[in-house]
């Protein structure tokens, strides 16, 4: 009963307060910060069809073929999506390929429930600028759509000896993106700023994502007056949703490539590395369900890192790069990680965002097999104890690319039978 949002709704509800649930069902709950939720039985029945056809056209060109149906019933409905791919063996050292194709992402079920559940996020007060701490109920959306792209490869191949590489360029173009709405933004376009005058308490449809404390409260910052309720300091929890978001376009290009030497001082020695580079990922802006409030600017977000409230980062480069010597039971690998700094989006200075370092990661592997059936590794990660460059997040570093660690030893045991 205590974290059922429809029995114990609000801040003061029975037995934690005077007894009267005057907040609307569902509300933040008796305890603000932990949340409540509610209650849900959920399934889904599908059923698919998929078929894939391969046709030499030419001695040198082969092309491929194949269709899938997907069938979920309700408001998702069936989908049907192809994809054609060819290949075509241009020298005897080059090839070239390309494909094309639909996809399509039904809502997780979950998502489709009008029900609710509880995240906890940071919130800035612009008139204090000390940190709040609140729950954000993100509620299901029965009327979601699919998620719908449309994708696009072209590739080279090339093999000659031991040297093996190729380059692709990529296109993915995404329709009614399956995301949530970002609470920090609703908050920001609630309180834009520290001047109360610019504060959207009377756009009802802003108004009605919030949950506010039910009486007003007296503040120093205004000489000991009242507060409205409408108000950060009576800030309590606010609403999001599981919306269809804006198209979202994204190119860039993979490279991968190696190159052996078969009797480099009696073993064998492979270089290689691979690389990604994200030429665009351009979002277009996002709006509130059943608003016309942009919550979401239109941005290209490649180069771009914001992760306070949106949680993504997008490095316009990263890669690896490989050394590998083996000599009979002995292997010894050094490998080194690179990404490129992002302009830190929550980070502006003079009307600038601050674009934060690249960063450089070496990791050290030696494996011996002995006995043929028992192998001992021994890792040194993080060589050189790198720490992560600094970003404006919960924790201080980019947690969606980096890993807080310094260097780190690992020793281990294999066997088989």
């Amino acid at each position: 009963t205590n974290f059922d949002g429809d029995a114990t709704p609000c801040v003061d509800s029975q037995p934690y307060g005077d007894g009267l649930p005057t907040c609307a069902a569902p509300g933040g709950g008796p305890f603000t910060f932990i949340g409540s939720g509610r209650e849900s039985d959920i399934d889904r029945q599908v059923t698919s069809f998929f078929g894939e056809i391969q046709a030499p056209i030419l001695d040198n060109v082969v092309a491929s073929f194949a269709i899938r149906n997907e069938r979920y019933g309700g408001n998702v409905g069936d989908t049907t999506n192809p994809r054609a791919s060819v290949r075509w063996q241009v020298t005897p050292w080059m090839a070239v390929r390309g494909s094309a194709g639909t996809t399509f992402r039904a809502p997780p079920v979950a998502a489709l429930d009008p029900g609710f559940g509880f995240i906890q996020a940071q919130f800035s007060n612009p008139v204090t600028g000390a940190p709040l701490y609140r729950p954000v109920q993100t509620f299901g959306n029965p009327n979601l759509e699919p998620e719908t792209a449309d994708t696009y490869n072209v590739g080279f191949l090339f093999e000659s000896g031991t040297f093996q590489g190729q380059i692709d360029f990529f296109k993915f173009a995404f329709k009614k993106e399956i995301t949530t709405e970002t609470a920090a933004r609703i908050y920001g376009a609630m309180f834009p700023g520290s001047n109360p005058a610019t504060w959207q308490c009377g756009t009802s449809a802003l108004f009605q994502r919030f949950q506010f404390g039910t009486e007003t409260v007296n503040s120093t910052l205004y000489g000991g007056q009242a507060v409205p309720t409408c108000h950060p300091n009576n800030f309590l929890s606010v609403r999001n949703n599981v919306i269809n978001g804006p198209d979202t376009e994204i190119t860039g290009i993979d490279i991968n490539a190696s190159y052996s030497w078969l009797d480099f001082f009696s073993g064998n020695l492979t270089v290689g590395g691979d690389a990604s580079i994200l030429n665009d990922y351009k979002r277009e802006s996002a709006i509130l369900l059943n608003t016309n409030i942009v919550f979401d600017a239109a941005l290209n977000r490649a180069g771009k890192s914001e992760l306070l409230s949106a949680f993504y980062s997008y490095p316009r480069l990263r890669g690896n790069l490989y050394a590998n010597w083996a000599l009979e039971d002995h292997n010894l690998r050094w490998t080194t990680r690179y990404w490129s700094g992002t302009d830190d989006v929550n980070a502006v200075v003079a009307g600038r965002r601050l674009q934060r370092d690249d960063r450089w990661v070496h990791d050290f592997t030696y494996r011996f097999t002995f006995q043929e059936k028992w192998t001992a590794t021994l890792s040194v990660r993080n060589v050189f104890d790198d720490q992560p460059p600094f970003y404006k997040s919960q924790y201080n570093y980019d947690y969606m690319t980096q890993n807080p660690l310094g260097r780190v030893f690992e020793f281990g045991m294999q066997a088989k039978f």
